[in-house]
């Protein structure tokens, strides 16, 4: 349903804006003569699939550059192996991308048939929303089936390590990972979805 990060950064798939038309890509022709309707809806499809995919980039690239992922030199444990990793911190902030305070997977669903990933993912997420009151107000009005990405970065840039625009956008984030979610409601204290809330959301992936 969604696209994750091999996905998004395949030059052969999703190519840059300035493609300089010398080699070929691996892209759906929208020519005069179609097989079948099915044939036509198809190649539609999958060019408004990449399209999607090639502006979820670019919010991705810009939000997350504006956030300024850094490692923190201290050192945690980890509470469930009790092996230490180094901590992510942000040193910028971005409109609509928020640190997630804490993730906690609440199903798993088994895989379908011929298929090695789960079919459901659903999980809580918690955010603390220590900004403006105008940008609080509209992680406030987000509604059920509205879609949300979720992103692992482990940077290597020290602290105070300024952005590049010029140089390569993964290598200098340390994006890991990227997961497409749907949220299903907000959560009140007690744990049950509510039409509204402040700062608790639960995702199904």
């Amino acid at each position: 349903m969604y696209p994750t990060e091999e996905t998004i950064w395949d030059e052969d798939i999703v190519p840059t804006e300035f493609y300089n038309g010398e080699t070929c890509l691996a892209l759906p022709k929208l020519n005069l003569q179609f097989l079948t309707l099915h044939d036509y809806l198809l190649r539609n499809f999958h060019l408004f699939r990449l399209e999607s995919t090639y502006e979820i980039r670019q919010d991705i690239e810009d939000s997350v550059s504006r956030m300024k992922p850094w490692q923190n030199d201290a050192t945690i444990i980890n509470d469930k192996t009790d092996q230490p990793q180094q901590q992510c911190i942000f040193g910028g902030w971005s409109r609509m991308a928020q640190p997630i305070t804490n993730f906690t997977i609440v199903e798993v669903g088994k895989a379908n048939i011929g298929e090695s990933h789960p079919s459901r993912v659903r999980a809580d997420v918690t955010l603390v929303l220590n900004t403006r009151a105008d940008i609080k107000k509209e992680w406030e009005h987000l509604r059920k089936h509205d879609i949300c990405f979720l992103i692992t970065c482990k940077p290597l840039t020290k602290a105070g390590t300024a952005y590049n625009y010029r140089q390569p956008f993964i290598p200098q984030v340390g994006l890991t990972y990227v997961r497409g979610c749907e949220i299903e409601g907000m959560l009140n204290v007690d744990g049950r979805i509510i039409e509204e809330g402040k700062n608790k959301f639960e995702f199904i992936n």
